[in-house]
């Protein structure tokens, strides 16, 4: 049933065009559902999974209030910057970078998004 009342909903995509060991740079591409959803913000963090093992954040990225309407099938486009943080704590053996994606929407549902910052681009 759950899985049911997913479909419906308004999609994420975090889609990045530049990854560079000092910036990264993309876009937010939000698709709207089966109805009318209020979105009420889109949240971004950088987190650290080693091995399967549960996500470690390491700092937040976006934050963004958005209090908008997205109608059925709408499609927008919101930018993407990312300074990386200078004292980036270095990759071990198994571990990645990924950036988590949040749209929270109507009633504090939820939809997500995640994006691993692969190893030719690595952060360290």
């Amino acid at each position: 049933m759950v899985n049911y009342l997913r479909l419906g909903r308004p999609k994420i995509d975090l889609i990045l065009d530049s990854q560079k060991s000092s910036e990264i740079e993309g876009v937010f591409s939000l698709y709207g559902g089966w109805t009318e959803h209020r979105i009420q913000r889109l949240e971004c963090d950088l987190v650290k999974v080693s091995n399967g093992k549960k996500a470690k954040f390491v700092a937040p990225v976006v934050t963004r209030l958005m209090a908008q309407i997205i109608k059925p099938k709408e499609y927008m486009e919101v930018p993407f910057y990312y300074q990386v943080p200078p004292d980036l704590p270095p990759l071990e053996q198994g571990e990645v970078y990924q950036l988590q994606t949040r749209l929270i929407i109507d009633k504090d549902m939820k939809c997500t998004d995640t994006d691993e910052l692969t190893k030719m681009h690595q952060l360290s």
